[in-house]
């Protein structure tokens, strides 16, 4: 049997174990994020078991977004959070607008 350790925040998986002394080291290490008593106990672990969260007691695949927001920001994004995102200018934006600002400041200058 394996025991599953998640964050009890966000739902996904933090790690697993056989042991009891190995859940306690993890519970040492980040008690505010590891639920101990709800932990899920499985015959077998996926071997993708990262891609995965926890819902009512169950392995839930994670969809594609909320794995890249696991590996870019350590958790999942709340709505709000995804719409600032949108929002938040590329990086091509960026460049053309300081180009803008140098081309006017030059313009500026010879005036």
């Amino acid at each position: 049997m394996h025991l599953v350790i998640f964050d009890k925040k966000h739902k996904n998986i933090v790690g697993y174990t056989t042991s009891d002394a190995t859940l306690q080291e993890y519970y040492a290490e980040i008690p505010h994020l590891i639920d101990v008593h709800d932990s899920l106990l499985l015959e077998k672990i996926p071997y993708d078991w990262m891609s995965y969260k926890i819902i009512n007691k169950k392995l839930v695949r994670m969809t594609k977004r909320e794995m890249l927001e696991i590996r870019q920001y350590g958790r999942f994004l709340t709505e709000e959070e995804r719409q600032l995102n949108k929002l938040k200018p590329s990086i091509e934006e960026i460049r053309k607008a300081e180009q803008t600002i140098e081309i006017l400041t030059l313009i500026q200058e010879v005036m």
